[in-house]
């Protein structure tokens, strides 16, 4: 209805994790905008059709009409409130010069300053100057909160110290191209010294549909990988598009593009500069975004040399789309935790596709569950402590990660990256099972978060961690008989798992069937008497016991089993074969 020329009149307004993006019917970007540079988007109630006002901190002011005007606007409130709710980076929007020393932060208006982790709360916060380095505490008043969870570009955030972008007071009459399309980084200049000679009218910088017949580089072209590289190019064009695939195997793709390149160091450049090369040029939409995704899922495995390290970050840094700054930011991760072991696993791939994180159901033993963010480079040990800071546990020391794959269960190794691990427990079922290859990365598998070490555990010092992870841990032990006790124990054991299970004044729910009592006796005591003496027995520790909570149930029966010498032991069924 009014604002800025994009370019068109009637367009599609694309939502997905990373921003808004403005298309015409025929998928051609007019407009990316990150949910960092949105100011505001609001319903216009006024108006008899549905309209919304969009206004971004360049001072660009859209009124679009739209009968889904409503949705669109609750959509993108939503995302930037809950990325608020997670981010912990703000821009300054006042001065603050403290007084030398002290501990306290300077920063001026429209700095961008990061938080340290878990300071969120409180009038003072504690961070750092993303400009300067500087550490220090500052004023919760000084600053607002950005909608992103990585490091917001510095060109986007050099916006905020225009006068009225903070406000919204700020407006601008026509669009400002940020990356002019003469600035933007290619491999023209790198292909001269680093390539082959080009066969026939190949084109080895820019984007082209046709298939290679050699690698791109110099170096590959009487290397033992050369057929490889070659191959991982043509899962290049059929992942992009750019050459037919049968329905469906597009993620299957993955698995040939990476593989070369995660087991031959040599590679990893040559699929960089093959991302690059269809990435420079590409007249097709669709082609283009599937090499954004890959480029993601590379820059989350492994960095390549120091030669084409320079090439990528221009590259990258010369491009607007928000998938080059998730690139970029995935790179800088990659070099800092280290190269992955594995090709990406298909859960990775597929929330890549969806341009959505990657959100992990975790199985608690209380038979509770809970999703958590993982990426690429999330280390298991990590995830553990992030797990347990998340329940408040007093520590996470002890705990770990049990992934269970049809009938195989394994703790994982806190110093491996998550997925690199599922592939591997993965391989391992798949080549003890009759299957093709290719189908281990679709295994459904739990992950489940348990105490694995009990040397420092004593029952009632974490009581959360006693009532999520080491009373349901213990109790399935001692019922199965693995953990032996006297007759007068086990009534006094059978009384708090009952009450454990439904708290006091329940006694109207015990009764004498053999399916309750397996549930409180073990099967070597329910042999010794009948199950109504075994209810008898139960019951008159249950009444003395009265006032208890169930809560106090599970942590008295820790302590009951504390002493024991098998307490804290893992148990298995083992058979003599000769």
């Amino acid at each position: 209805i009014s604002g800025p020329d994009v370019g068109a009149v009637n367009v599609i307004l694309a939502v997905n994790s990373t921003g808004i993006c403005i298309v015409t019917n025929a998928e051609r970007v007019l407009l990316q905008l990150t949910y960092i540079e949105i100011h505001s988007i609001a319903l216009l109630h006024h108006q008899a059709e549905k309209q919304f006002q969009l206004l971004t901190v360049q001072g660009y002011e859209f009124v679009y009409q739209s009968p889904s005007a409503d949705v669109i606007t609750d959509l993108v409130q939503w995302v930037i409130n809950s990325l608020k709710q997670i981010s912990k980076y703000f821009i300054a929007i006042q001065d603050y010069s403290p007084p030398g020393g002290g501990g306290l932060l300077n920063m001026k208006r429209g700095d961008l300053i990061a938080l340290e982790e878990g300071e969120r709360e409180g009038d003072w916060l504690t961070g750092y100057n993303v400009l300067t380095g500087d550490w220090g505490e500052f004023p919760a008043t000084s600053v607002r909160v950005l909608p992103t969870i990585l490091q917001p570009p510095l060109h986007i955030v050099a916006h905020f110290n225009k006068e009225g972008a903070l406000d919204g007071t700020l407006r601008a009459k026509a669009i400002q191209r940020i990356i002019p399309m003469e600035n933007k980084h290619t491999l023209e200049q790198y292909c001269k010294k680093s390539f082959r000679e080009p066969l026939g009218l190949e084109n080895l910088w820019q984007h082209s549909p046709q298939p290679l017949r050699l690698p791109l580089h110099k170096s590959l072209q009487s290397h033992p990988q050369k057929d490889v590289a070659v191959t991982g190019y043509m899962g290049v064009l059929k992942y992009m598009g750019d050459l037919p695939i049968p329905a469906g195997k597009q993620t299957d793709m993955t698995e040939i593009i990476f593989q070369g390149p995660m087991e031959h160091e040599v590679l990893r450049d040559e699929l960089f500069c093959q991302l690059m090369k269809q990435l420079t040029d590409n007249k097709s939409l669709n082609s283009e975004e599937k090499g954004w995704e890959l480029m993601c899922l590379a820059t989350g495995l492994f960095a390549p040399s120091s030669e084409v390290l320079k090439e990528l970050r221009l590259f990258l840094s010369s491009r607007e789309q928000p998938m080059a700054y998730d690139s970029l930011q995935r790179l800088e991760e990659c070099l800092t935790h280290g190269n992955r072991k594995h090709p990406p696993h298909w859960t990775e791939v597929q929330a890549m596709q969806q341009k959505v994180p990657i959100t992990h159901t975790i199985l608690f033993p209380n038979f509770t569950e809970q999703r958590f963010e993982v990426n690429s480079t999330t280390r298991i040990g990590d995830l553990v402590q992030h797990i347990g800071d998340r329940l408040n546990f007093q520590s996470a020391e002890g705990f770990c990660l049990v992934v269970s794959i049809r009938d195989k269960t394994v703790a994982l190794a806190n110093e491996e990256f998550l997925f690199d691990s599922i592939q591997e427990i993965c391989s391992w079922v798949a080549s003890d099972s009759s299957f093709k290859k290719g189908q281990s990365q679709r295994f459904l598998y739990e992950l489940m978060y348990m105490r694995k070490v009990w040397l420092t555990m004593v029952p009632g010092k974490d009581r959360i961690a006693d009532v999520v992870c080491h009373y349901p841990q213990e109790v399935p032990k001692y019922i199965l008989g693995y953990q032996k006790c006297s007759k007068s124990d086990a009534a006094v054991l059978g009384a708090l798992i009952f009450r454990a299970d439904n708290g006091d004044r329940k006694l109207d729910l015990l009764d004498d069937s053999k399916k309750l009592m397996a549930k409180l006796v073990p099967p070597y005591h329910l042999k010794l008497q009948s199950n109504k003496e075994w209810k008898k027995a139960i019951s008159e520790v249950y009444k003395k016991q009265m006032g208890m909570t169930s809560e106090d149930a599970k942590i008295n029966y820790l302590r009951f089993v504390f002493p024991w010498s098998t307490f804290g032991s893992s148990f298995f069924d083992v058979k003599q074969t000769t």
